[in-house]
């Protein structure tokens, strides 16, 4: 266990210097190490404090991943959390921020919104999940706005449509052009 607090303190380290990178293997090699004392004690029950430590790291793993623009290897870390039936409130709203951010980074609006919202569940009263909640909205309608507006460019001048072609404005339908298209759709 000693090694593995080691590993926990290196990555600290490595983390606050800025290397990110380093920091997450640290405590990647020290949840692998946690799991391997826990088959080589297969009887053994752990202690409530292993456990404890154990989500520590995955949070802090989860980070490192985050600040490494890896939201998905940060969620598979957030998830270990969930799945360990986490129930401790300050626990839950630091799993769901951090899995909030993580969807915020892959652009997955409903899915970040959605984290914002459990954190409410867990603390009706967060003022961090309310500002999310605002932000996830905000971010939606931008995008909304985005596409509606790249919409408009690609079919601006767009004058009819004529077999399967779009004729700009302001250009003639000449018979040329109307022999051509329909000499080109009859071979195909």
């Amino acid at each position: 266990m000693t090694d593995v607090r080691t590993l926990k303190e290196e990555g600290l380290a490595k983390y606050r210097n800025g290397d990110f990178r380093t920091a997450a293997n640290c405590w990647r090699e020290a949840v692998e190490m946690l799991g391997d004392l826990g088959d080589a004690e297969e009887g053994a029950e752990l202690d409530f404090s292993d456990w404890d430590f154990e989500r520590s790291l995955y949070l802090n793993l989860a980070m490192a991943h985050l600040k490494c623009h890896e939201p998905r290897e940060a969620m598979r870390a957030l998830k270990c959390i969930l799945l360990g039936g986490e129930d401790e409130p300050e626990i839950m709203l630091k799993t769901l921020y951090r899995m909030a951010l993580c969807y915020k980074e892959l652009g997955e609006w409903d899915d970040f919104d959605r984290c914002a919202r459990a954190m409410l569940e867990v603390d009706g009263e967060s003022v961090l999940a309310k500002r999310l909640i605002q932000e996830a909205t905000s971010l939606r309608a931008r995008d909304s706005a985005a596409s509606s507006k790249l919409a408009k460019h690609m079919f601006s001048g767009v004058g009819a449509w004529s077999e399967g072609r779009a004729w700009a404005v302001g250009q003639e339908d000449t018979s040329a052009a109307k022999a051509y298209l329909s000499t080109t759709y009859l071979l195909h």
